[in-house]
């Protein structure tokens, strides 16, 4: 959340399974969403969060993940940046072995993101309209920590 605020973005969802999980630590500025129907899948966060920006002027949906410590404000502005090309309307983060977040959609994409569910998330959306995807290529993407061993291997890395 700090860094898509340090990098100017507005309005900044958290999308929280359990609104305790935050343990109270949202910065301000940053508006948190309950998603009660996250056992069904990670494609019901996004709609929560698709659905909750359409209500904003944002001309994109910006997907991060809050388990990726190696994202900075310079890979956030370099995705929007993509996102001005022509006739490119999403933008995946290319690490090398993984192609996703951080992700931009454009505003064209919302009801399509809104209307996802279970496991379906911004790659199924990608794939459905793959002359208007970019990648860019962005090795710090690859971070991302699930367990305890990564973490160790990304402190390792950043030392």
């Amino acid at each position: 959340c700090r860094t898509a605020l340090e990098s100017g973005f507005s309005p900044v969802f958290l999308v929280l399974s359990d609104p305790d999980e935050s343990y109270g630590k949202i910065p301000p500025g940053v508006t948190a969403l309950t998603n009660s129907r996250h056992a069904e899948g990670m494609g019901t966060s996004l709609a929560l969060a698709a659905a909750a920006v359409a209500d904003s002027e944002a001309k994109a949906l910006l997907v991060m993940l809050a388990d990726q410590p190696a994202v900075t404000t310079g890979l956030l502005h370099r995705l929007i940046q993509l996102l001005d090309e022509p006739r490119t309307t999403i933008v995946l983060s290319d690490g090398g072995d993984r192609q996703g977040p951080p992700a931009c959609f454009a505003r064209c994409h919302f009801h399509e993101i809104a209307q996802l569910s279970g496991d379906q998330g911004g790659k199924s959306i990608a794939a459905a309209h793959g002359s208007g995807v970019a990648l860019l290529v962005a090795p710090e993407s690859v971070w991302d920590i699930d367990h305890e061993s990564a973490w160790l291997a990304y402190c390792q890395q950043a030392l």
